[in-house]
């Protein structure tokens, strides 16, 4: 009887860790959603912070604000070769515009 216990517990103990193991594998990480909505507002950067695309669901409020904000930026053309803000480039743009 003890053993018919055994072998069924560490039946249910193997089940449950190759559940999760699957189920680890499959769920997407924090990184890739933010990855992922990174290249939707790259294809299509929205009107408004409002009209968020599906990708970016899974983001916190303010991680999808950086990633917004950086893809305005980009297409601006404020930002250089290595992705960080080039302070010229943004007052020529906002001298340009008066």
């Amino acid at each position: 009887m003890r053993r018919k216990i055994a072998i069924l517990v560490a039946a249910v103990v193997v089940a449950a860790g190759i559940a999760f193991t699957v189920w680890r594998v499959t769920t997407p990480t924090y990184d890739d959603m933010a990855k992922d909505c990174a290249h939707a507002l790259a294809k299509h950067l929205p009107e408004s912070k409002a009209e968020k695309p599906s990708a970016c669901d899974g983001l916190k409020d303010d991680d999808y604000m950086a990633l917004f904000m950086n893809q305005s930026m980009d297409n601006d053309g404020w930002l250089d070769e290595d992705g960080k803000l080039d302070e010229r480039k943004m007052l020529e743009d906002t001298l340009d515009d008066q």
